[in-house]
């Protein structure tokens, strides 16, 4: 069999950092970077761990540089430096293929070069393709000491702590929460796009109204999905909260939903969990925050190539959350009748369609 080339005619290195100066935040997530990593604070490595050995460089959004003290320092091939390098060293690529990579998102490739993985940001990839960067394995079995954690949690304390949340005592038993005696905490399971499980979110004991209580990770794990047991692989639409709890409020009123570890969190995950139970209709919970309203948008420019419409939607008053307003007595009706009023964004990113209602009530 004969080899088949593809020949691929690419910008200059110079004028592709041009067209990606001032971009380089959405490049980088959409490597696989979660937002949340891109601060300037310390952060476990997208690639290997630890606690605090990778940080972005100061104006990421203008040159792209990120590095790690251990895999991605000076003396590494390649080492930290441009928003080049930070692809080269996450996607795994060879220099050439990286450009191919980058200029493929940028929308200013010629030709597809079919030996490079495809932008998740820019294009429509296959259902068996799996989107590469999320956390790592751990090496302690979040498994089996999420379910240690769920035997611990009695009858009673369960029920105790659904009242307090205002959800139903099934949905966290459809989370598998659990409950630590040694700190003093319930422990909700967090795992990847394939169901396992790779870190725990502690929370302790919140206030009668479901309100404050300290939250942490189990050390060790890594961020992740909030996912319920049994949710189908063929429903017609899913709903993305911002937390666990809030994933449980929707849960208990009868919509599927799955929570994220925060409103930056687990992005590839999330694009990767969708894929894989084949959703095409995507709602995207956010906060009023302008964090939580950032966070929705990113996430549904990276949602567009894996489902067919995707809409963001706000529930309740400024400062509410949706287990809130779930709370105060919203129906799935409810939750319908925001979905109508949103605008859906489609595949051709940053445009999104008007919704025919809106725009008469506007004329």
């Amino acid at each position: 069999m004969s080899e088949q080339r593809y020949t691929v005619s690419l910008p200059s290195v110079e004028e592709l950092k041009a067209l990606a100066s001032g971009r380089w935040f959405d490049i980088l997530i959409a490597a696989g970077i979660d937002a949340d990593k891109l601060n300037g604070k310390g952060h476990p490595c997208p690639k290997c761990g630890g606690r605090d050995r990778f940080a972005a460089f100061p104006n990421i959004n203008g040159r792209g540089a990120v590095h790690c003290r251990h895999c991605f320092t000076r003396g590494c091939d390649p080492s930290p430096g441009d928003g080049i390098a930070s692809l080269q060293w996450i996607l795994g690529l060879d220099f050439r293929a990286t450009l191919g990579w980058l200029a493929d998102w940028l929308g200013v490739k010629n030709e597809n070069d079919r030996r490079a993985p495809r932008p998740i940001a820019r294009r429509t990839v296959s259902s068996n393709r799996i989107v590469n960067c999320e956390p790592p394995e751990p090496k302690i079995d979040f498994d089996d000491l999420a379910k240690q954690f769920f035997c611990e949690m009695s009858r009673e304390r369960r029920e105790s702590l659904a009242k307090r949340l205002q959800v139903e005592p099934r949905t966290l038993v459809r989370l598998r929460v659990g409950y630590s005696e040694a700190d003093q905490a319930t422990t909700w399971p967090m795992v990847d796009s394939g169901g396992r499980c790779i870190g725990l979110r502690l929370r302790g004991h919140c206030k009668p109204d479901g309100t404050g209580g300290d939250k942490w990770s189990y050390r060790g794990g890594r961020g992740g999905l909030f996912v319920p047991d049994g949710i189908a692989t063929s429903i017609n639409r899913l709903f993305i909260c911002e937390g666990p709890t809030d994933a449980a409020a929707l849960l208990s009123i009868g919509l599927p939903a799955i929570g994220r570890p925060s409103c930056q969190g687990a992005m590839p995950a999330t694009v990767n969990f969708v894929r894989r139970i084949g959703c095409h209709d995507v709602a995207i919970v956010a906060d009023h925050d302008e964090a939580g309203q950032n966070g929705a948008t990113r996430l549904a420019r990276l949602l567009v190539t894996v489902a067919n419409t995707v809409r963001i939607i706000t529930p309740g008053n400024p400062g509410d959350d949706a287990r809130k307003f779930v709370a105060d007595g919203g129906t799935p009706f409810d939750f319908d009748a925001m979905l109508a009023d949103a605008d859906a964004l489609m595949l051709a990113i940053r445009r999104s369609v008007p919704n025919p209602k809106r725009s008469m009530e506007d004329n």
